[in-house]
């Protein structure tokens, strides 16, 4: 009986989980997180000015190869809501994947932007990194555009 070999893991860029390269979501494949975590993740790295993250970027796209399958997406990710949004979706997204009532999460949103303005920045950056989730409703049920 030969014993099961198997193969290491390797470091692909996502192939269907990309803003700009697939590198983000390649990397949160590759540790099993979302990968909004390692976008927000560099987004404070660079206004931190820590280390060199855009370079390290930049080298990764350059050097680490596209995955050839695609990226399983079914887990329930962080992501802008389509169907309960009042701006771009941040908060009924979050809403949506923490399982919490959509006005409690923007509740918490204007209160830190009245104590301090920290609402903003956070749902700027949210807007940008987070993917858009369609409405949940089947495409044949939705209204038909004229």
């Amino acid at each position: 009986m030969q014993p099961v070999v198997s193969s290491p893991r390797r470091l692909y860029r996502s192939a269907n989980d990309r803003i700009l390269s697939g590198l983000s979501g390649g990397v949160a494949e590759y540790f099993g997180m979302d990968a909004a975590w390692v976008r927000l993740g560099l987004v404070v790295l660079v206004l931190l000015g820590v280390g060199a993250p855009i370079l390290i970027y930049l080298l990764g796209w350059l050097i680490i190869p596209q995955n050839p399958r695609p990226s399983d997406l079914s887990r329930d990710r962080l992501h802008r809501s389509q169907a309960d949004r009042m701006i771009a979706g941040v908060c009924g997204g979050l809403a949506e994947t923490v399982g919490a009532d959509p006005s409690l999460i923007r509740i918490i949103a204007a209160v830190l932007l009245i104590t301090g303005g920290l609402a903003v920045p956070f749902y700027l950056i949210a807007w940008l990194i987070l993917p858009s989730r369609a409405a949940a409703e089947p495409p044949h049920l939705l209204p038909d555009r004229m």
